[in-house]
């Protein structure tokens, strides 16, 4: 199973505020500790109230994210 625009678009929905969202009681549901997983492999693993958050990309990966301004 793949990221896609509608997935994307129920995950921007659950985390209106970033994946460090924790929104415990929200009746529409949330994520807490939203962990992605290539295969076996954890790509993105977040803990959500220590506000930390492991990425695991490749180097090109990583130089497009900095283009795209999403990693400093």
């Amino acid at each position: 199973m793949a990221l896609n625009d509608e997935s994307l678009a129920v995950l921007r929905q659950l985390l209106p505020d970033g994946i460090f969202t924790d929104r415990q009681g929200n009746t529409d549901g949330w994520i807490e500790d939203l962990t992605l997983y290539d295969h076996a492999e954890i790509r993105l693993g977040v803990i959500t109230h220590e506000q930390e958050a492991t990425l695991n990309v490749e180097y090109a990966e990583r130089s497009e994210l900095r283009e795209l301004k999403i990693l400093p």
